[in-house]
């Protein structure tokens, strides 16, 4: 605990939600998350193959 967490915005999709890239030092979250099978990539954000993004909603902040 007690680290500094950095999200990059990258777009806002057609519902108005932030889409962006969870950091915490040099970690890209977004890319563990979607390694170790708990999130999905979503094709319409990613502009490279090795980057993950997260649609940000109130819900999963």
């Amino acid at each position: 605990m007690g680290k500094q967490v950095r999200l990059d915005i990258i777009d806002i999709d057609q519902y108005k939600r932030m889409v962006g890239v969870i950091w915490i030092g040099n970690r890209n979250i977004n890319l563990e998350m979607v390694k170790e099978g708990y999130a999905e990539e979503y094709l319409d954000f990613s502009f490279t193959a090795v980057c993950g993004f997260v649609i940000v909603t109130p819900y999963n902040v």
